[in-house]
Formats: structure tokens, sequence, C-alpha cells
């Protein structure tokens, strides 16, 4: 039996909902293979979206590729390892190269055979960018604060350019818990930003086009 929980941070908007701190900790920390999976995840929703390929959305003319940033994870895995549910406080995540920072939480609850298992960190972030399917594509242009969509639109803003997550699992009663939170900057979800550029994909890159990921910037 497994049950899945997940909670966004806007810019403007916090939720800080913490069941209790501290924790005997059975794992914590990402493998470099990990860390690869969750860049290559983003980057391939984010790909969709500006490439036109994600029904009932237009095309991206300055989505960024995302890359690993180990500060921003450092923050994420501190935060994780308080074993908390929901989100840090603002200024606990920020960075010295980035003093916005969003972030995207996942939670799993699990008992008997396969909670053990490891968390599917795929699975987890096409669970935020599902959210696309209750957006409105109105609001590309001016972000409006929707807590039903901010998972999605966090992790196709345009001028992210960075994430960074951390990970843990431990015991909480009968339940093997797992905590999965990733840190993005620049932050997106401000409200009244666009969340990207309408347009053909790759064709307003301020850095130029990324050799790596076709329609996506540097």
């Amino acid at each position: 039996m497994e049950f899945k929980f997940f909670l966004v941070l806007c810019f403007l908007y916090e939720i800080h909902d913490c069941f209790g701190a501290g924790c005997q900790l059975k794992t914590s920390g990402l493998t470099d293979a990990d860390k690869k999976q969750i860049v290559s995840a983003h980057n391939k929703l984010r790909a969709k979206v500006a490439n036109g390929q994600q029904s009932g959305q237009p095309s991206a003319a300055n989505m960024k590729q995302l890359n690993w940033n180990d500060d921003l994870a450092a923050k994420a895995q501190d935060w994780a390892n308080t074993c908390t549910s929901g989100h840090d406080t603002y200024d606990n995540r920020k960075t010295s190269k980035y003093p916005t920072v969003g972030q995207n939480y996942f939670a799993s609850y699990a008992q008997g055979r396969g909670s053990e298992n490891k968390l599917n960190f795929d699975s987890a972030v096409q669970a935020w960018y599902d959210e696309v399917s209750s957006f409105n594509r109105n609001d590309i242009k001016s972000y409006r604060f929707d807590p039903k969509t901010g998972h999605y639109t966090q992790v196709v803003w345009a001028e992210t350019e960075a994430v960074g997550c951390g990970y843990v699992t431990f015991q909480n009663g009968a339940w093997d818990e797992k905590h999965f939170i990733c840190n993005y900057g620049p932050a997106g979800n401000f409200i009244g930003s666009s969340i990207y550029i309408e347009g053909t994909a790759a064709s307003k890159c301020s850095a130029g086009k990324s050799t790596q990921i076709a329609g996506l910037c540097n």
C-alpha cells in the first residue's frame, strides 16, 4: 500500500506545513546517477513544452535547459534531513548565486512488500508536471497563483536554469516514508511574470541554443 503527497511553494505564497522535526534516517542523499536522472526528467518535460508537444499548450521560445547545482541540492538535502513535511522558509533555501529559490516537495508513504524500494524520481517529477491538465494557457503571459498547478509552472518556468534536490527515507510508525525535495534557481512562480515566451522553440535564447537538447536554450 502506498500513498503519495506533494506540495508547492510559490514566491509570494508560502506553505509551511510541519508535522514534526527530527527522525531516524534510513537513507539520505542522491547518487550521481540519481542526479542525472532527475535533471533529465526535468529537461525532457521542458523540451516537450518548448517544442509544442504538450496538448493544449503553446511552444516556448526561451525555455532554458536545467543543470544540476550543488548549492541548491545542499539546501534541499538539509531540509529533507529534518523529515519535516512541507516546505522550509524562503530565506533558508537561498544561495549566494540564487537569492530567489523555488521549491517542489513530494512525499510517499508505504507499508508492506516493496515499501522500502527507492522512490522513482521520474514518476515524482512527472507527477508535478501532470498538473498541466489543470493549467490555463491564458496564464502563460502573466502568472496567476493557483495551488493546483504550481508544481507544473515551476518545472517549466523558462528562466529557471538550475535544480538541486534532496532525498531521505525514514520510518514513521508503521510507515516507510520518503521525502523528495527539489530547489530551483532562479525561482519561478512570480505573480504577473511570464512563465515563458510563446513562439518557435529556442527562437529567443539569450545565450544561444542548447547543443544537447533540441528546443531548449543555454
